[in-house]
């Protein structure tokens, strides 16, 4: 959903709506700029309210708490700008119908710049391969699980040593999941996200 552009002349739209009966007219038009001049005031007041609370404005502090609220994320003694981060990603985990550009849109979200990669596995998979710890890798893990499909298994290979260090799961037991210890051959280790079944 777009926020619409604000409008800065109400007085001078409402003027120019008037037919040239009224236009001409000292009263009329005079009468009419008072009321919209409110309007003006009025719509000023709304864009406060709409700039004080959006996350690329700058919202901070308390602003952010009661955003954090309505989205579902805790602050949990995080700094601002770690915050809004967090709130952003709730939101798109929030809105995510599970389809896979959503999905690779809350990845590269969650990764937070760190390199990662995603391959599909048949049937009803994919991997996402992390060059990042292990709690980096638990908590993509908690991200993907938020926002995949129903039934839909994943999993997280990640490494401390580069993504160039793991095998691509195409090259593994015919593009399968199934070895669950090959991250940790090669600095790393396997996060299974378990296929939600509700």
């Amino acid at each position: 959903m777009s926020i619409p552009d604000p409008v800065t002349d109400h007085p001078g739209q409402a003027v120019a709506l008037l037919t040239s009966a009224f236009r001409d007219q000292r009263v009329t038009p005079a009468l009419l700029r008072t009321f919209a001049n409110r309007v003006q005031d009025l719509e000023a007041a709304i864009w406060t309210v709409i700039n004080g609370r959006n996350l690329t404005n700058g919202a901070g502090g308390v602003v952010l708490d009661t955003l954090g609220g309505l989205v579902g994320e805790a602050r949990n003694g995080r700094s601002d700008a770690d915050y809004v981060a967090a709130i952003s990603l709730r939101i798109k985990i929030n809105r995510s119908t599970g389809r896979t550009p959503e999905v690779l849109a809350i990845v590269a979200l969650a990764a937070n710049g760190a390199p990662w990669e995603y391959h599909e596995t048949p049937p009803a998979g994919f991997v996402v391969l992390f060059a990042g710890t292990s709690s980096g890798a638990k908590a993509l893990g908690a991200v993907i699980d938020s926002c995949k499909p129903v039934g839909v298994e994943a999993g997280v290979w990640y490494t401390s040593i580069g993504l160039a260090s793991l095998f691509r799961p195409s090259s593994v037991y015919g593009g399968t999941i199934a070895d669950r210890a090959l991250g940790s051959s090669y600095g790393g280790g396997f996060v299974t996200v378990f296929p939600s079944i509700m």
